[in-house]
């Protein structure tokens, strides 16, 4: 896999976490911790793609939510998709989106 820096050799990373998932703080500790390996001498951008607002049952729409990570994925130059991302509606058009429009993968 081909990995393209942006100017100041910087790498933004989006990533995708389950909604509702308790061991979320400890997961993306994890992942910014397993990207920083894979690029260690590259300064580490995180796009964060989880909304702290996002309440389905308190309103919020799901497809607008979606709409807003997949803006952001634009800017990135690679993907991070946790374990299970497969078994989500919103990971997997992510990741679709991904793939279609060249953006590189890191699977967790």
């Amino acid at each position: 896999m081909m990995m393209v820096p942006r100017k100041r050799n910087e790498f933004d990373l989006f990533r995708d976490f389950f909604e509702g998932d308790d061991f979320f703080p400890i997961r993306r500790d994890l992942a910014i911790d397993k990207v920083k390996k894979i690029f260690p001498n590259r300064e580490v951008e995180i796009i964060d793609s989880y909304f702290e607002d996002y309440n389905p049952a308190g309103g919020s729409i799901p497809l607008k939510y979606l709409s807003k990570s997949v803006e952001l994925l634009a800017d990135a130059d690679v993907a991070y998709f946790c374990f299970g991302w497969d078994t989500a509606r919103g990971c997997k058009i992510e990741h679709q989106c991904a793939v279609e429009y060249g953006i590189n993968r890191i699977y967790g």
